[in-house]
Order: C-alpha cells, then sequence, then structure tokens
C-alpha cells in the first residue's frame, strides 16, 4: 500500500487564540488540540484514527512554556532528567511512526536546561532530530521567528500556510487584573476560563463586574494565572475560572465563569488568601497554613507532589516547628512564608536558587530556610515567577533566583541561590518591592517609581523596550504628571499603579485588553488610565444628615458638590470634618482626623470632600 508522509501538530487547548495554529495548518498536517486532562490513550485513539496508513514525518507541539510542562495525564512531560511516563510515551510514539522530526513552538526552551535535557533524553532514545528555538517563537514584533535555531529550520510553511503570518501573542502570556472598589470587584482582560467571575467566558479591554453572590461583600482579591480567588468579609473564600488542577479548592476540577466557594476546614477561619501561577494558599487567624491546587514541586508544603482539589495542612514540623507566619507570598509552583520571628521559609521549586537557601535544587516537598544577610532583618516578601525580592527594615532590596532577564537589579544577569543587594540610585528609599513574572518594580518614598528586569513590552513604563539590570524610572510625564502613586501591582509583562486620586493606570502588555482602557493595543511602554466609567459615584446629592450611612467603614461618604452654593451648604454641616479643593485642604474641623478619614473622593470641578461621624471608626 501507498505510505503517506504526514505531520501532526498537538496544540494545547490554553494557548492564546490556539483557534490560529489550527485554521492555519497545511493539507500536509493534521492539528489535534489536547489539554492536561487528555490522556495518552485518546492520543493514540486519534494517531490509529488519522494516520493508519501514513508515516508522520513530523510531529509538532504548540504550548506555552514552563519548567515542568504538564502534559497528558496530568502529568509532567519530563522529570528531572529521567524518562518520565510521558516521555516514555512519546519515544513508543517516534518509534512507530518512524517520525523523523519533532519540533516544540513554545518561546525560548533552548534557554532552559531541564528542556535541553529532555531533548537529550529523546534523541539517546531515538534517531529523532529535535527543533526548538532560543526566541520568542512566531513573533517577529518581538524579535522572534518560525526558525526552530537547533536545527536552522524554517518551519513555519512545513506546518501552516500563509495565513498564519505570525503569532501576534507570546507563547506564555495570557492576563487580567483585578481589584476591589467600593464592595464590588471589578476586572478587564483575558476572561477564557470565566476568571472575571461575570459570568461569561468572554475577553473584555473595559470593565466588568464581578457577580457577588448576594449576602458577601469581598475584602480582598488575588489572582493566579487564569483565576481569581476573593475573600469576603465573613471569612469565606470564593473562586472563579481555571480549576484544573484545584485550585478554586471547591473539591472539584472543574472550571467556572462564576464564582464557588472554597471547602474550610471545621474552625478554621481565613485571614488571607495569595494565589500563585495555579496553586493557592490560605493563612489562618490560627497560624496554620492550607494550600489547594498544582503541587507538582510540592509548592503546598504538605510533603507531596499530589494536586488537591481541597485545602491541605502545610507541614510545620522539623525546623519550622512552633513559627508563627506573618505573611506568604506565591511565585510559580513555589511558595515563600516570612515567620514572625523575621525568618523566612520556602517550599517548592528552587530550580533557580528562588527559595534563597544558598542551593539549587529541582525542588523542596519541605520547608527550607532562607539565608538572611548579616544584620538584615526582613520586613516583606514578593515573588515573581522564578525570582524572589525581599525589603529589609532598613530600607535596602535583596533578591534570589533567576535573573537572566536582570530582574534582581544588581546590575547583573547572573542566576544566584543566595540573597544579593539591588542597586537603589542615590537619595532614594524604597518603600515597596513588588514582582512580575520577569521584573521588578520598586516605590520610592518620595512617591517616584523604579523598575528593572525584562521590558520588550514597556512593563517598567519607562518609555523604552529594553531590559535593564539597575533600576530605571517609571515615565511620569503627560497625562500623569503630578499624580502621586498609592500602591503597585505587578501582571504578567505589565504594571498597574493605583494613584491617591483614586485613578488606576498601568504599562506594558494589553494583549487582552487587561490595561482596561478600551483598547486591544497589544502593548504601552508609558502609563495609560484605566476607563474607571463602571464604577458608579454615589448619588448623595440630597443627603438626610440626621442619619448617615457608616455601615461601611473604609472610605468617608462622598459628597458630589456642583457649585460654591452647595459647598457652603455643606460645610455648615455637623458631620464635615474637612473640605479638599483642588488638592488644598480648607482646615475645617480637622481636629483628631485619623488618616482613614482623611480619604480622598474626587467630585466635580475637582473639588473633592472629607466627610465623617462619631461614629466612623
Amino acid at each position: 500500500y501507498i505510505i503517506y508522509m504526514t505531520n501532526i501538530l498537538l496544540i494545547d487547548e490554553t494557548v492564546l487564540d490556539s483557534k490560529i495554529f489550527i485554521d492555519s495548518c497545511n493539507e500536509n498536517t493534521i492539528p489535534f488540540v489536547y489539554s492536561q486532562n487528555t490522556t495518552r490513550e485518546n492520543v493514540l485513539e486519534f494517531l490509529q484514527q488519522n494516520v493508519q496508513n501514513s508515516q508522520i514525518k513530523r510531529l509538532g507541539f504548540v504550548f506555552e512554556i514552563n519548567p515542568y510542562y504538564t502534559f497528558l495525564n496530568s502529568e509532567p512531560i519530563f522529570e528531572n532528567g529521567i524518562i518520565s511516563t510521558n516521555t516514555q510515551f512519546l519515544i513508543n510514539i517516534i518509534q512507530q511512526y518512524k517520525i523523523e522530526n519533532i519540533d516544540f513552538l513554545a518561546c525560548e526552551t533552548l534557554l532552559h536546561a531541564e528542556w535541553n535535557d529532555f531533548y537529550k533524553l529523546l534523541m539517546e532514545n531515538t534517531q529523532v532530530i529535535v527543533g526548538a528555538s532560543n526566541n520568542k517563537t512566531g513573533n517577529l514584533l518581538f524579535g522572534g521567528d518560525w526558525i526552530m535555531e537547533s536545527t536552522n529550520t524554517d518551519i513555519e510553511l512545513i506546518y501552516f500556510n500563509k495565513s498564519i503570518e505570525y503569532y501576534k501573542y507570546l507563547l506564555g502570556i495570557s492576563l487580567h487584573t483585578v481589584f476591589v472598589r467600593n464592595g464590588n470587584v471589578y476586572g478587564c482582560g483575558d476572561n477564557v476560563y470565566g476568571q472575571l467571575g461575570n459570568g461569561t467566558t468572554s475577553k473584555t479591554s473595559s470593565l466588568v463586574q464581578m457577580i457577588i453572590p448576594a449576602g458577601y461583600i469581598p475584602e480582598s482579591v488575588s489572582s493566579g494565572r487564569f483565576y481569581t480567588i476573593v475573600k469576603m468579609t465573613d471569612g469565606t473564600i470564593w473562586g472563579c475560572g481555571q480549576n484544573w488542577y484545584g485550585q478554586l479548592g471547591d473539591g472539584t476540577t472543574s472550571s467556572t465563569s462564576s464564582l464557588v466557594q472554597m471547602i474550610i476546614p471545621d474552625g478554621r477561619t481565613p485571614e488571607s488568601a495569595t494565589c500563585g501561577t495555579t496553586h493557592t494558599i490560605v493563612k489562618m487567624t490560627d497560624g496554620t497554613i492550607w494550600g489547594c491546587g498544582f503541587n507538582s514541586g510540592g509548592q503546598l508544603g504538605d510533603g507531596t507532589t499530589s494536586n488537591r482539589s481541597s485545602l491541605v495542612q502545610m507541614n510545620f514540623s522539623g525546623n519550622v516547628s512552633g513559627k508563627t507566619p506573618e505573611s506568604v507570598s506565591c511565585g510559580d509552583r513555589y511558595t515563600i512564608v516570612k515567620m514572625t520571628d523575621e525568618t523566612i521559609w520556602g517550599c517548592g521549586f528552587n530550580h533557580r536558587g528562588q527559595l534563597g537557601t544558598g542551593n539549587i535544587n529541582v525542588y523542596s516537598l519541605y520547608f527550607i530556610q532562607m539565608i538572611i544577610p548579616d544584620g538584615r532583618t526582613p520586613e516583606s516578601v514578593s515573588c515573581g515567577t522564578s525570582h524572589t525580592i525581599v525589603k529589609m527594615t532598613d530600607g535596602t532590596i535583596w533578591g534570589c533566583g533567576e535573573n537572566r532577564y536582570k530582574q534582581l537589579g544588581d546590575g547583573t544577569t547572573s542566576n544566584t541561590a543566595s540573597l544579593v543587594q539591588m542597586i537603589i540610585p542615590d537619595g532614594r528609599t524604597p518603600e515597596s518591592a513588588t514582582c512580575g513574572t520577569t521584573h521588578t518594580i520598586v516605590k520610592m518614598t518620595d512617591g517616584t517609581i523604579w523598575g528593572c528586569g525584562e521590558n520588550p513590552l514597556g512593563q517598567l513604563g519607562d518609555g523604552t523596550t529594553s531590559n535593564t539590570a539597575s533600576l530605571v524610572q517609571m515615565n511620569f510625564s503627560g497625562d500623569v504628571s503630578g499624580k502621586t502613586p498609592e500602591s503597585v501591582s505587578c501582571g504578567e509583562h505589565n504594571t498597574i499603579v493605583n494613584m491617591t486620586d483614586g485613578t488606576i493606570w498601568g504599562c506594558g502588555i494589553n494583549s487582552s485588553g487587561q490595561l482596561g482602557n478600551g483598547t486591544y493595543t497589544y502593548n504601552y511602554i508609558t502609563l495609560v488610565q484605566m476607563n474607571l466609567s463602571l464604577i458608579p459615584i454615589p448619588d448623595y446629592s440630597n443627603p438626610d444628615y440626621s442619619n448617615p450611612d457608616y455601615s461601611n467603614p473604609d472610605y468617608s461618604k462622598p459628597v458630589i458638590i456642583n457649585n460654591s452654593s452647595e459647598l457652603l451648604n455643606f460645610m455648615q454641616s455637623d458631620y464635615l470634618y474637612g473640605v479638599i479643593a483642588n488638592n488644598t485642604i480648607i482646615d475645617y474641623k480637622l481636629n483628631n482626623l485619623s488618616s482613614t478619614q482623611k480619604r480622598i473622593m474626587t467630585s466635580h470641578q475637582n473639588i473633592n470632600l472629607i466627610i465623617s461621624g462619631d461614629n466612623l471608626n
């Protein structure tokens, strides 16, 4: 019989706009879309149905890179340089179908030692030629192409027709933005798994409001890669979005576009909830820590590598026995806990030295202690994908882990398993430090913001796309001039700045609309303003002064002022402590005014009011 030469292209369904790859396959290529829940038997059935009288010439994989990529049967594609079940499965397929070439279409896999070890295993056990890339595969805008640098082969027209052009996304990026404002949760950006919690899976470049279950008030929010966790004021925790690994903690692995309640162990009350890439850590009021979700590197700290769809308790035995957690930070498959005695402990991935123990090992199933430089006392910790930043009480900043993108800010590109000191510009004093995937943002006490690390999408906001090993200042010119940052948060290749006047600004990637400015412009290299028009301003044009409402103690009741006459009337209120007009305080009943009561709410004609009553806490 005739033997036909066929290409098979396996496409991970989590890849942004994976339909582009499916629709662009040429006549010689058969696509197959898979997920981590796809079984090896499913793939065998597909091959038996489509390659009965054919030899597979090339086998391609389209996926988003991470250190230990979860492949079929919810298992890693490789493990620690050994032949895992999935690795053996690929070896069998290569041999059975006499595959000549296998290509891995993901960004920069050649730059990662663990992937090179995997490629070596395939080549040592078969005659296959492995194609892989050292750049942003398929993305010409950011220095990528369709060439597999390991073989110097352009695979664009091997698998695709010309309609592929170039892949406008980066294989490894998918983002959304969420925040709490006035007792509601708002979000924008990617929503493929329903992580915005509005009952849909449609991405949006404009804010949408999360649907909150009746009777619950959001207190804080944390987001992972494709999911969102909300802690309510009553201590309950709810989540939405991807749940493949059980990261929503509801006892299932079903993804959802509506909030579902996390199952909390009896007798425990959550104090905080923190998301990693695909795992969730909950700190309880009794000092215990619990986790759920992906656990391939032991990031849940329970001594296993088993994924958990319900909360399991972290193991605090051995050297960590008797210690009391103060705060938790999560990276990609690792967890860092700062204790009340100022020691720092971590578990999970340590392949870049991100646990700061002085040694590099693949992962740790139990807590191991970070080495703190003599004379320094940790104040706060932030985690990126594979780097950890520690701010000390003396204002210095130190980091460990991956530094290939210069994210540690020490002037080098060397990874390190021990803390190294960030170079701070003369005359500046750090107030806080926050990690993105591969960049770091520092807010100074003088209100300026500085950053270092990867910057091809403008996530440092300095008006360039150059990576930098030393801190550079974020550009605050134009519309953002004169504004004062209140807080900073970082996502995958973007930065969000919340200003004291209540406005929100962002820079970096915006491919899914995650900057919330109403566009899908791929990226911005300077700050752009989020459109907050969805967030209502309460109508207090006719307030009842005899019965003021202070049911929400987190902020003072805003009043809209339309003219000077109304301003005079309001100033005569017994419940008015002070007026701010054009950012100038009019000293009126400001005695004993607390910082909470000084919250500024912007209203018409640049007039801002702060009002408070005797019952406001």
